[in-house]
């Protein structure tokens, strides 16, 4: 078996103190000291602005840490980026704890944590997004040997390019795993005042239905296509907007398949109200919402106190992610200006949980989400 790789982060003063522990790892252990230029050198230098994220996405596959060891007084930037336990010697400071102060004891600790690996009680409580191309790419190894459960995006590369035989690959790659899909929405307009939009959108969401049901997913998310700058009478876009959403949902209920309407560019939520009263006449089949934490904030001119009482009562799914107000970054949680308190709260006070997903658009975001969860969300 391949001895793990571990990563010992020491800035230049704390370089000899990380090359005693790099020594006193048993043999065979791989381990590479990384930090900023300065003498003694150190086997990779990370510039003047170290940032361990960058160096797990810049790493070969063969290089990636099992642990990483901080010689710093505080964590570097990224490392509670990285897929491994990140712990603290000599001074240095670790988000899964310190190591023994005698190097030898420190090495050992270090390697029995390597063995271990990250462990996280939110990998198997959440979805994570991964579009279905990226699921049968450069992703999949990283899905085989974690068990993560996916919310598989379901966008045009996926209805157009994805073989039957494909869709069966993925299905045998996630037996047994919780999986929901989010259907397309890149320029689709199911509410457009130009019918053939609307009919191009209504075909594109239930080919995604279909492909959604192949996959056998509980819980399909969908946006609107509401754009408040090009549709000034809501009502009028509601009634257009209605039948496609009705067959959709009418579709995905037949396939065992629940249908959550997502908030993107809306100012406030009566629009989602507005539809559901609508579609009413659905029955079991109604649809139930999907609160996007990180869209409230960025797009929204309502408070996210006002978006959780209208949608606490139909919560099916939450995307969680952050940013600070002045876009979509879709930065980890906890990151931003998200009020996660209140989350934490309202959560805890629902008598059916929704499903939790996040959304991290780079690998490094998926790790710090799930310490931002810990951190904020313990104990719920």
């Amino acid at each position: 078996m391949q001895q793990p790789v571990i990563w010992i982060f020491a800035p230049p003063e704390k370089r000899d103190q990380a090359e005693d522990l790099q020594r006193a790892l048993p043999g065979g252990a791989q381990a590479l000291i990384l930090g900023p230029g300065g003498r003694p050198a150190p086997d990779l230098d990370l510039g003047p602005a170290p940032d361990l994220a960058l160096a797990l996405e810049a790493c070969p596959a063969g290089l990636r840490p099992r642990a990483c060891l901080n010689l710093a007084p505080a964590p570097p930037q990224g490392m509670d980026c990285l897929p491994c336990p990140t712990l603290g010697w000599a001074g240095g400071q670790g988000w899964e704890g310190v190591l023994p102060a005698d190097a030898g004891e420190a090495a050992e600790a270090a390697l029995t944590a390597a063995r271990r690996g990250f462990t996280s009680e939110w990998l198997e409580r959440v979805q994570v997004n991964l579009p279905l191309n990226d699921l049968l790419g450069r992703y999949r190894p990283l899905v085989e040997a974690l068990p993560i459960n996916l919310e598989v995006g379901l966008d045009a590369q996926a209805l157009d390019r994805v073989s039957a035989g494909e869709t069966q690959a993925a299905r045998r790659l996630l037996k047994g795993r919780r999986l929901t899909a989010h259907l397309p929405f890149m320029d689709l307009s199911p509410g457009s005042r130009d019918p053939q939009v609307r009919e191009l959108s209504r075909q594109r969401l239930l080919a995604a239905a279909e492909l959604a049901g192949r996959l056998e997913a509980v819980q399909a998310v969908a946006h609107l296509g509401f754009d408040h700058r090009v549709n000034p009478d809501p009502a009028q876009w509601v009634e257009r907007a209605a039948p496609v959403f009705a067959e959709l949902a009418q579709r995905l209920a037949g396939q065992g398949c629940r249908l959550a309407l997502e908030n993107v560019f809306e100012l406030e939520p009566s629009l989602h109200l507005a539809l559901l009263a609508a579609l009413d006449h659905l029955g079991e089949a109604k649809p139930g919402l999907c609160l996007d934490v990180g869209h409230v904030l960025a797009f929204s001119q309502s408070r996210l106190a006002d978006w959780w009482e209208v949608f606490a009562p139909r919560l099916w799914e939450m995307h969680l992610h952050d940013n600070h107000g002045g876009g979509d970054e879709h930065l980890p949680v906890g990151w931003g200006k998200a009020d996660w308190p209140f989350l934490r709260k309202g959560l805890g006070e629902l008598q059916t949980p929704p499903v939790l997903t996040l959304e991290p658009h780079r690998e490094p975001h998926l790790w710090g989400s799930l310490r931002g969860l810990a951190r904020h969300f313990a104990g719920l």
